[in-house]
């Protein structure tokens, strides 16, 4: 008790002594002194205001952060379409309130009694989807054509008085209930069974609770965009109603939709077709007439038959490309209607110069002579150049006879072409290339050879391989230069001498073209006998 005593009495003497000699002042102290008497909790204090203005900051933040997104979701995805009545307030000053017409509210929220509006009745309020903003250089015309809504509905709904234009950025409100409404379709004429894709023109903004198409048939649809298909020729008005979302039912203009039937398909290619190669696409000119002699679209379902089959059709259209070489008689037929051609494709690449309205090569075969290879070929030449069908014989008649074996010369031919008003001229040739040329200008060569020179193809054993003769025998002969194989190794001839010189009976695969037609004689073995003056004919 003495010494706690004295302790006391010690203490308190202390704290009476000036601070810089009082030793238990803190500024007596040293640091480690401080920290012994103080301790840790001065730290853990520090330490949880830190934590506390810290949580505060992230309070705050968070909130902000809330804050903003809320309004951005509003202002992005449009305001709350529902208003609650407050106390005292009407259906004009809520109308006031959203700028809009007392009417919109009445028409977006059915409203048949004004005294609906009271205290805590939730109203449809127009959202933001309904406000337009004004582009660069429209008008309230353009905005109302867009929207299917009347002008003067525009200016009433956003209190555009007077003349007062509107401004690129303005904001204008559109209202919900259509007064317009325009419908089409992507044909309008066609043949049974014919598909129709029906549309709404107007923009209808997705605020219609019930589409009825009329198809003018009885038929009758639901759907925003009917696809509708008629199995029977007529003319047949189509027309929409619609159900607004505001229960308003509006009339669509009529659609006239004539539908017709198949009456005719007319083929106008050309019957004899023998300059194409490989990979060729040709038309056969197909031309379609309906019931009342119009012509019309058409997806050709075809049908090819032929031996062989050299040509594939393009889609469902008229055109076809070729597939195969060599001849072939093709028939295509689409709904009954059927065109056969006499087809001739190139075994090798080639330009070629020929008349494909009609089958005009010529034989010495039934002509009384013999060596008859210079009136046919001038047959054959007045034939490409005019389109006259002149026997071989009445050639003959005009030459006549200057050798008994019934040779003739160059000038003979070249009369009997001028008596027949076909132009053409005699060309000196220096080299192949000069034929070449002929062939480039659209023009046919008549050529004296010595038959012997071409090299014999394989005939008899397969008349369809057109390279080289398909006789045996040799001396001088005419033919015809019409083409040439594109790597310029050999020249494409009409050669008059049917291999069955008596019969006169054979035929390519078609049935119809003599082995003599589109041979393929070596440039070479030609230039080796060619006389060197050739008749250069002139096609009209």
């Amino acid at each position: 008790m003495q010494k706690t005593s004295a302790l006391k009495v010690n203490q308190y003497q202390n704290s009476l002594l000036p601070d810089k000699e009082n030793p238990l002042h803190p500024d007596n102290y040293t640091r480690s002194d401080q920290d012994a008497v103080i301790g840790l909790g001065h730290k853990a204090k520090k330490s949880r205001d830190r934590m506390i203005r810290f949580l505060r900051f992230a309070i705050a933040f968070s909130s902000i952060v809330f804050f903003i997104s809320i309004f951005f979701a509003w202002y992005v995805f449009g305001r709350d379409d529902y208003y609650t009545v407050g106390r005292g307030e009407t259906l004009y000053s809520i109308a006031n309130k959203f700028n809009v017409l007392p009417s919109v509210l009445v028409n977006l929220n059915e409203i048949g009694d004004t005294a609906m509006i009271r205290e805590g009745v939730r109203l449809k309020i127009p959202a933001e989807h309904d406000i337009y903003i004004v582009q660069k250089g429209e008008t309230l015309y353009d905005i109302a054509k867009n929207y299917g809504v009347k002008h003067y509905l525009l200016s009433k709904y956003n209190k555009l008085l007077g003349t007062r234009a509107i401004r690129e950025g303005d904001r204008i409100f559109i209202p919900r209930e259509l007064s317009d409404i325009a419908i089409d379709s992507n044909k309008v004429i066609g043949l049974v069974p014919f598909k129709v894709n029906f549309l709404i023109k107007t923009n209808t903004r997705d605020l219609v609770k019930n589409y009825k198409w009329d198809m003018g048939n009885g038929d009758t649809s639901h759907s925003q965009n009917p696809i509708y298909t008629y199995t029977e020729k007529g003319v047949y008005k189509v027309n929409l109603m619609i159900l607004s979302e505001n229960n308003v039912e509006i009339a669509s203009n009529s659609l006239a939709i004539d539908v017709r039937k198949l009456e005719k398909i007319q083929f106008n290619a050309p019957k004899y077709i023998d300059i194409y190669n490989k990979g060729d696409v040709f038309s056969l000119g197909a031309k379609v007439l309906d019931n009342v002699g119009d012509p019309v679209a058409f997806e050709y379902q075809c049908k090819i038959t032929g031996n062989p089959v050299i040509i594939q059709q393009v889609g469902k259209t008229d055109k076809f490309q070729i597939t195969g070489t060599g001849y072939s008689a093709i028939t295509v037929t689409a709904e009954g209607y059927s065109h056969t051609g006499y087809y001739f494709v190139s075994p090798v690449p080639s330009v070629q110069v020929s008349r494909s309205n009609m089958e005009w090569y010529k034989t010495q075969f039934q002509t009384g002579i013999n060596g008859n290879c210079g009136p046919s070929c001038a047959s054959m030449a007045i034939a490409w150049a005019k389109g006259l069908d002149i026997p071989v014989s009445r050639i003959r008649e005009y030459i006549g006879l200057p050798s008994p074996d019934g040779g003739v010369g160059i000038s003979s031919i070249v009369s009997a072409l001028e008596n027949y008003g076909v132009k053409s001229s005699l060309v000196g040739v220096q080299s192949p290339e000069t034929i070449f040329s002929i062939i480039d200008k659209g023009h046919v060569a008549v050529i004296l050879i010595d038959r012997g020179a071409i090299e014999v193809g394989e005939g008899e054993k397969n008349p369809n391989n057109l390279f080289g003769r398909y006789y045996h025998d040799a001396g001088g002969h005419y033919v015809i230069v019409k083409g040439y194989s594109k790597d310029k190794k050999h020249f494409v001839v009409y050669d008059p001498i049917p291999q069955d010189w008596w019969m006169n009976a054979f035929r390519y695969a078609d049935g119809v073209s003599m082995v003599g037609k589109n041979r393929y004689y070596s440039v070479v073995n030609v230039w080796k006998t060619l006389n060197k003056s050739v008749i250069e004919v002139m096609k009209d």
